[in-house]
């Protein structure tokens, strides 16, 4: 998202961990820990705006949220630093607001910001800017305030890296922006506790949100040898990781542990660079991932297709059904459909989601898994069984991007639209009745332990 050419002097919006990004907590069905609750999420009401100043500041509703945002992340800082490093604490410099449609432009990290669509700390000097004209209002129009509270905490995360020595001159940019991704994880922790006096979230549809954010804020080209922010797979797992450990497993993010991470998961789903058009999904394509479906996990009795779109018992409106009584899997063939269409960036070069042809499969490929889990005799009611079917569905990709069947090729970008349809409307992480846990960090944690672990991590976790 953020420009390229950025890259020398901006430490710009970050990523990380695809592989490791496992719960250290008990309960699967909590959120690192914490309650999976609903509430309030965003500024506070009656909360004064903090007394930061911003250069080139119109005084309007986003530098007042940037603004807030800067301060509770350094008073954060103030408490977590000696966490990291022993080297004193310093704040952010220069504080630059600016429009990026405004050809009365003002400079920024040695730039004119006209047409600077950016949000981004600058190395030279200790500075912090955002374009308050179409970057940062559309990113709270398509995903709510805390989106912005979030890149700011990662951008802040930047100066965290080089103040405390954790950055080197020698580091790839991918570590410096999963290190900044992951600190972001770490003050939305603090938010989420009601550390954070001018903001609140839930663990629920708030941090959902976030995520959603992040999911969607990704490398388009994985494979681009100069796309240094990831993808969605490693930038949300990046956060979570923050989020689960607090700063310091940020700092245990190196060079050599990203690599072999992500080769973990590059061997089985391939980085390529994404293409025009994206497979088109219809009956035939169906077919034929059913029948690659029952090739790496067998049924006793393979389910199959209803295409009149309905289980005649449901009152569900869902793009696939599992309907038990026969056995089959209802399938609205268009809905499908309409659901692989690529959605194409915004003016300021945003995509609200991550779509292709996986975004349609992953929600066949999870009621699949009930009828698999059906004829096992185990029950498909229930939200547990959602995260269990989310696992096993992850679990179930792996295979087939291993086993490379004919007709299905899985790759990176297909973990992307994964991430970011577990993170919308969550289909895939639904039980029969189309219930699932309101946590989306909870969905993409089933889903990632069936990446990297297979079916018998599903089966120990989720039962």
């Amino acid at each position: 998202m953020i420009a390229v050419v950025l890259a020398v002097v901006l430490s710009a919006c970050g990523q990380r961990v695809a592989g490791t990004a496992q719960s250290i907590y008990d309960d699967p069905f909590r959120v690192a820990g914490l309650a999976p609750v609903g509430g309030q999420s965003g500024p506070r009401p009656g909360v004064p705006d903090a007394e930061l100043r911003i250069y080139n500041t119109d005084h309007g509703e986003i530098d007042r949220l940037v603004g807030n945002a800067l301060s509770d992340i350094q008073d954060y800082w103030r408490l977590e630093y000696p966490s990291i490093t022993t080297a004193p604490f310093r704040p952010i410099g220069r504080i630059v607001s600016f429009d990026s449609r405004s050809t009365e432009s003002v400079r920024f990290c040695g730039m004119d910001t006209y047409q600077l669509v950016n949000a981004a700390f600058c190395t030279q000097d200790n500075s912090m800017g955002w374009d308050r004209g179409l970057l940062l209002p559309e990113m709270v129009s398509i995903w709510g305030p805390m989106a912005v509270v979030m890149v700011v905490a990662h951008e802040y995360g930047h100066s965290i890296q080089g103040q405390s020595g954790l950055a080197k001159d020698s580091d790839p940019g991918i570590v410096l922006e999963q290190q900044a991704d992951c600190f972001a994880g770490a003050f939305l922790r603090h938010i989420v506790e009601g550390g954070a006096k001018h903001f609140r979230l839930n663990t629920s549809d708030g941090l959902t949100a976030v995520l959603s954010t992040m999911a969607s804020l990704r490398d388009v080209d994985p494979s681009d040898p100069f796309a240094i922010h990831g993808s969605s797979f490693e930038r949300v797992s990046a956060l979570q990781i923050g989020f689960s450990d607090a700063a310091v497993g940020c700092t245990k993010i190196t060079d050599k542990e990203i690599q072999e991470r992500r080769a973990a998961v590059e061997s089985k789903f391939p980085s390529v660079s994404p293409t025009k058009d994206e497979p088109p999904v219809t009956r035939e394509s169906l077919n034929d991932l059913l029948s690659a479906l029952n090739g790496v996990m067998p049924a006793k009795k393979e389910p199959q297709f209803d295409f009149g779109g309905k289980c005649p018992d449901s009152k569900l409106d869902r793009p696939a059904q599992y309907c038990e009584t026969d056995n089959q899997i209802a399938v609205n063939v268009d809905d499908l459909a309409r659901r692989a269409i690529p959605i194409y960036p915004t003016e300021a070069g945003l995509y609200k989601t991550v779509n292709g042809d996986f975004t349609a499969n992953l929600a066949v490929i999870s009621r699949y898994s009930l009828a698999v889990q059906k004829q096992l005799g185990h029950s498909i009611q229930g939200v547990e069984v959602g995260l269990r079917s989310s696992c096993l569905s992850g679990a179930i990709a792996a295979a087939l991007a291993e086993q490379k069947p004919d007709g299905v090729r899985l790759t990176s970008i297909d973990l992307d639209e994964a991430i970011s349809a577990l993170l919308t409307d969550g289909y895939a992480a639904q039980d029969v009745d189309g219930k699932s846990v309101p946590s989306g960090f909870s969905r993409v944690e089933s889903f990632r332990l069936g990446i990297l672990h297979g079916i018998d991590a599903c089966n120990s976790r989720y039962y």
